[in-house]
């Protein structure tokens, strides 16, 4: 699990929203993958306070496990 700042998250979402652009520093390797997620903007809106979250491709009901031990 990794967790961060709600700065650092909401920076790193935010980069992840931006469309990339001539002369970003990564526009080479985000040029061709950019997908827009305009969703992640309500979790931006989300961080307050003490928040973590959880990004997973595997079984929901495994994670909760891990959490409640």
């Amino acid at each position: 699990m990794i967790m961060g700042k709600n700065t650092l998250m909401k920076a790193a979402l935010n980069h992840k929203m931006k469309k990339p652009e001539e002369g970003d520093e990564d526009y080479d390797e985000r040029k061709d993958s950019f997908k827009a997620c305009p969703e992640l903007e309500k979790l931006v809106n989300l961080l307050k306070g003490n928040t973590g979250l959880i990004f997973s491709n595997g079984d929901l009901s495994d994670i909760k496990k891990v959490i409640d031990e």
